[in-house]
């Protein structure tokens, strides 16, 4: 969140439960019934959506739009865990 402070973070608890983060255009509603490891995933994969999506993809009705869901969350998951994460993990014997 940090490294992106132009966008608001807003906590929104009449978010349905199934919806764990939405962004509309430089606000990032967070829904406050997640765990801390959920909520690091959740900002990664909105900031994600910041960095790459284009236009509302809510409904996954088109592959336009699931490409950029998946390319969203793939973003998000190397600001979290990079591949030099993964090589340290296993020269350290992790499986």
């Amino acid at each position: 969140m940090a490294l992106y402070p132009e966008l608001e973070y807003k906590f929104e608890p009449i978010m349905p439960k199934v919806q764990k983060g939405l962004i509309v255009k430089d606000v990032v509603y967070l829904n406050p019934d997640q765990t801390p490891e959920e909520l690091t995933c959740t900002v990664a994969e909105e900031i994600g959506h910041y960095l790459t999506s284009v236009g509302d993809i809510v409904d996954q009705d088109s592959i336009e739009k699931c490409k950029q869901e998946r390319r969203a969350r793939d973003v998000g998951a190397l600001m979290l865990v990079t591949p030099y994460d993964i090589i340290d993990c296993f020269d350290s014997g992790c499986q």
